[in-house]
């Protein structure tokens, strides 16, 4: 990194990280139209996938927030299936690739660059110092997903470590791919001020903890990644006696979000500008303002279907808010009145087995809905781990699973394995044949 990149990388940080807390709500939206023209024509001019989708539209008109209407919204799917040429920009010097998980499908990868990644940075450090958290001070855990091509990998280990290793120094990053007992290890080993990871991975290393595995007591937690019920919640913080905290982002829209000291979601509108295709309640758009790799232009991709709001917080910030994340609508089933159970309703369905049952032995699950009245819950179990039985596992789901769907037919089945190369859930219910449809 040249000594005008580090100029520019470190000038960055100190202008942008307090920005939201700086301006009033109207000199925050005049600066994310400012910066949307910026990123349209830049697609426009440098990037072929998004001179193709535009043609015919006069990018010139599109001057403000209200205008990006306009434009086209892009889908993930039109991404992924572009070359890697035709989404990357006309002068490709210093991008780095990042790949998102594939978790519902083929993975995506776009191009990022390294100023990029200090914009992306900025968000998540404005989540740190709501918090009390000094990254240069507090002996931080992230746990990650450090495979090779991971966003994650490329922040962190392709960036910051090589280029400015010194704010690692009391950092400790450890991979959410490995098993929660040698995390666990490690982290008691290591004692953090904070612990940031996977809802999942956090889940586990709580009730790894009361079983007597491990004990750290860090002030704060972050989760992000899924969807957490708010026993499960209450459960993680009660064990670390700690606060946790949500931050919420993606691969391809860096963060779009952070959850305050007073529990509201505060939408980072100098970094995205956050859609909702829809009334209020809807499928997101992300619009990414800030980068010099492929451009994210109204991008519904990360398929989370949310409900926004707007507040004048007692933190300071007057602005969009997250009111709730329903998770993606492509892992979703449908109820003969019309409702959609969503990720953040199979979270109160699941993570009683954690907080209530105090087991970890279910690895993997797959939902299939084969009609309205009918539901198969395929469950992997941990056979090495049996301190709650088959059966008992077994009938927590079923109970769960009928506080919401009724009185159909629901069958569990105890499989080997389950594919991660295709959806955890899987309906073959047509939606559009249902009543007025609602969101749980």
């Amino acid at each position: 990194m040249s000594s005008f990149q580090l100029f520019r990388a470190a000038w960055t940080y100190l202008r942008e990280k307090n920005r939201i807390y700086r301006m009033d709500h109207e000199g925050l939206l005049k600066l994310a139209g400012e910066r949307l023209r910026k990123q349209v024509k830049r697609a426009y001019h440098d990037v072929p996938f998004y001179r193709d989708i535009y043609r015919g539209i006069e990018i010139d008109k599109v001057r403000s927030i209200e205008d990006i209407k306009k434009l086209p919204v892009v889908t993930k799917s039109q991404l992924r299936d572009a070359d890697l040429g035709e989404i990357m920009p006309s002068n490709p010097e210093n991008l780095i690739p990042v790949s998102t998980s594939g978790t519902t499908g083929k993975p995506l990868t776009v191009y990022v660059s390294p100023l990029e990644m200090v914009h992306g940075l900025i968000g998540y450090i404005r989540a740190l110092d709501r918090h009390g958290i000094d990254w240069r001070k507090s002996k931080m855990a992230i746990i990650m997903d450090l495979r090779e091509d991971s966003a994650e990998t490329g922040y962190m280990k392709k960036f910051i470590s090589e280029r400015f290793p010194s704010m690692l120094r009391n950092v400790l990053m450890l991979n959410t791919n490995d098993k929660p007992r040698k995390v666990m290890k490690e982290l008691e080993s290591f004692q953090p001020d904070f612990v940031g990871g996977y809802a999942g991975m956090l889940a586990h290393l709580a009730l790894l903890q009361q079983k007597g595995y491990g004990e750290i007591y860090p002030s704060k937690v972050a989760s992000t990644g899924s969807c957490m019920s708010g026993k499960l919640k209450k459960f993680i913080e009660k064990t670390f006696d700690a606060k946790l905290f949500e931050v919420y982002g993606a691969t391809e829209t860096g963060p779009i979000s952070f959850e305050c000291e007073h529990g509201k979601m505060h939408v980072n509108e100098d970094l995205v500008i956050m859609e909702v295709l829809g009334k209020r309640i809807g499928k997101a758009a992300v619009t990414k303002l800030y980068g010099e790799g492929t451009p994210i232009i109204r991008y519904n991709g990360i398929s989370d279907i949310v409900e926004i709001g707007r507040t004048n917080c007692k933190c300071g910030l007057d602005g969009m808010i997250i009111k709730k994340i329903y998770g993606r609508d492509n892992l979703a089933i449908y109820r003969k009145d019309g409702a959609i159970l969503t990720p953040s309703v199979f979270a109160e369905i699941f993570s009683p087995l954690i907080y209530r049952l105090k087991t970890n032995r279910v690895k993997a699950t797959k939902v299939i809905q084969h009609s309205l009245d009918r539901l198969e819950i395929r469950v992997v179990l941990d056979e090495k781990n049996v301190d709650v039985g088959d059966d008992e596992i077994m009938a927590e789901i079923e109970r769960n699973f009928r506080k919401y769907m009724g009185d159909i037919e629901i069958t569990i089945k105890k499989v080997k394995r389950i594919s991660r190369k295709t959806p955890t859930v899987l309906t073959k219910v047509n939606p559009e044949k249902l009543p007025k449809l609602k969101y749980l």
